[in-house]
């Protein structure tokens, strides 16, 4: 029991400190060392002709010399970039136990001195077992370095979906053997102390010789504990608080705005508690064990800083605040930008698009203004539109042969000029069919347009007038081509050969994957299966499913890895994208809570 009383007075004292730690580290682990390991991982797998790695390959990558070594380089990363959060927490709480204050940006510095020190010779058994150790102990939870690499984890997760009991059994056997192997407070003597791997394993074991099993425990129960709280407690606030935007309003964007804060801010704590609450508790026993052996506590390397609290209270107040609109930011206006120059792939995993179908048709007529700037205000990553030719030869934006079903004219869109349709009007708002130019020119000039050049027979010119418009316009960065005729597809490909086109199939067969012409496929959600999505990922090109608006079949198509879905219900989209952010553990901790409340909202059976 004092071990645990040691562990929350050390954390009292310095929380704010840890927050701002633990904000700032996963910050400088998702967006610099992630993609960074990821890019690497991947040009391994393409320079090596894998593409990507399943059981069937398995013994190739193995057997790769540029493979085994770019795995070598990513686990030894895994090493230095896992050492900063420990050195860094030990010292935070070290501080605390000194009566001292240190700056965040001190502890920062500190925290990347002892990791660079593992690559000292002397220090090489701490690098192999933390290289080891750390990423394997991270994979269940979404926040493990590797499973931010493009790897099949959809098929993997399923297949373990089918044995958790066992897999569970052995995650905790593997858990208790490296704890054995790995002598608890062996990181407090090597970055308190400074001294090489082999003496603070030495030290460490002496420290520990008649409290070990005890101090395991320990550890096991505060990982268990962590993961519970983290997983279990932000499922239960999730639920509630789905439930209470459920409530007060029917509006799916405005739930989703409200929701991803809490759902960033609860990403964070099931990241960090854990791996916070085990460490405190290793120098809760350190200390402990220290005064009982009557050992003297560890000088400090680092002057404290008269005015440290003060600065770490802006500092975290700052941080906070710029995170806070950071979010926002980033999902009006950032991930559009980011996915129109093609740096997103640097900032996340290969991304699911939300493409809005038409624009958003909830409260406008689909292919008019006002649906695609309700579109933009969702913040879709690129809106869908189709274009046809007038009899003038003017760039129209409408998906059928004829204007009835939208504008109640009977009339085809090659029979009427552009000054006559300015005489439509569309069912729902009384817009008459906006042009492409309109669209290009008076839209949020950020908005990102899927342009399907339509096959109606009267269309030979098209290819080259949207050519035309684009180059005049210039906005060949934020528009993309597709078109269900090949012949079109390849006619502007050859216009233009560094604009992405895409195919538009209601089902294929055989090697289409080879067109030269299509750098991604818009495939039926029908067609749509793992082994597709496998054959497209393999020659490096994008799958985009249409028309999901069904929950269940968005889960499957999310779950499943598609590069984008095309879709009626963008805000949905959105929420469900952001409800599957997950991993095992939330699926073995939460999924009893997530039972009971469903339990209880259900409604007695009348008899």
């Amino acid at each position: 029991m004092r071990y645990w009383k040691r562990t929350f007075a050390l954390l009292a004292k310095c929380w704010k400190v840890v927050i701002l730690f633990e904000i700032l580290y996963r910050l400088f682990s998702r967006y610099i060392v992630f993609p960074t390991l990821r890019w690497l991982f991947n040009s391994a797998l393409r320079v090596t002709g894998l593409y990507y790695l399943t059981a069937e390959n398995l013994g190739r990558v193995l057997t790769q010399p540029v493979m085994l070594a770019c795995i070598l380089a990513l686990f030894i990363v895994f090493a230095l970039t896992a050492v900063i959060e420990v050195s860094c927490l030990i010292t935070c709480l070290h501080s605390t136990r000194s009566g001292g204050t240190y700056g965040i940006f001190q502890v920062i510095i500190e925290g990347a001195r002892d990791s660079i020190r593992l690559l000292r010779p002397r220090n090489l058994i701490i690098l192999l077992g933390t290289a080891l150790l750390i990423p394997i102990l991270q994979l269940p939870t979404s926040t493990s370095m590797l499973r931010l690499i493009d790897l099949p984890w959809s098929a993997l997760a399923e297949i373990m979906a089918h044995m958790p009991y066992s897999l569970l059994g052995w995650a905790y056997i593997a858990i208790l053997l490296n704890m054995l192997l790995w002598i608890p407070c062996t990181f407090q003597y090597y970055v308190l102390e400074d001294i090489p791997a082999r003496e603070a394993c030495q030290r460490a074991f002496r420290l520990n010789r008649s409290n070990r099993l005890r101090t395991l425990l320990g550890i096991v129960v505060c990982i268990v504990l962590g993961c519970v709280v983290a997983f279990g407690g932000t499922a239960f606030l999730s639920h509630w608080i789905s439930r209470a935007l459920n409530a007060l309003t029917d509006d799916a964007n405005l739930q989703y705005r409200v929701r991803l804060p809490f759902d960033v801010l609860f990403s964070f704590i099931k990241s960090s508690l854990p791996s916070v609450l085990a460490f405190s508790y290793l120098s809760g026993v350190y200390y402990d064990q220290k005064e009982t052996l009557n050992e003297p506590l560890p000088g400090q390397r680092m002057p404290f800083l008269t005015d440290a609290a003060h600065y770490n209270t802006i500092t975290f107040t700052a941080v906070l605040l710029i995170c806070l609109c950071s979010i926002i930011l980033y999902d009006t206006v950032l991930r559009p930008t980011l996915v129109r120059i093609d740096a997103f792939s640097l900032l996340a995993d290969r991304p699911t698009l939300i493409i809005a179908h038409r624009g958003d048709t909830h409260e406008a007529d689909e292919n008019t203004m006002g649906a695609f700037r309700a579109a933009i205000d969702i913040g879709v990553d690129y809106i869908e539109l189709d274009v046809q030719l007038t009899s003038d030869g003017e760039i129209i934006v409408n998906h059928d042969n004829s204007y009835r079903r939208v504008f109640r004219d009977r009339h085809r869109v090659w029979e009427l000029s552009l000054e006559e349709t300015r005489a439509l009007q569309s069912v729902k708002t009384g817009e008459y069919p906006p042009t492409l130019r309109e669209v290009l020119t008076e839209c949020d000039p950020q908005a990102n347009f899927i342009v399907e050049l339509k096959s109606n027979g009267h269309d030979m010119e098209l290819p080259q007038k949207v050519f035309d418009l684009m180059t005049e316009l210039e906005c060949f960065d934020r528009c993309i081509i597709q078109s269900s005729s090949y012949k079109m597809l390849r006619d502007f490909k050859a216009l233009s050969p560094d604009t992405r086109c895409g195919y538009i199939l209601s089902f294929a067969l055989g090697q289409f994957i080879s067109l030269d012409a299509a750098d991604f496929f818009s495939l039926d959600s029908s067609f749509v299966s793992e082994n597709t999505l496998k054959r497209i990922h393999a020659v490096d090109k994008s799958l985009y499913v249409w028309t999901v608006n069904d929950d269940a079949l968005m889960t499957d198509m999310l779950a499943l890895g598609v590069d984008g879905i095309i879709t009626d219900d963008a805000p949905q989209a959105k929420n469900t994208l952001l409800s599957l952010r997950s991993s095992l553990l939330d699926g073995l901790i939460t999924e009893p809570i997530d039972n009971a409340l469903s339990y209880e909202e259900e409604e007695p059976i009348e008899e």
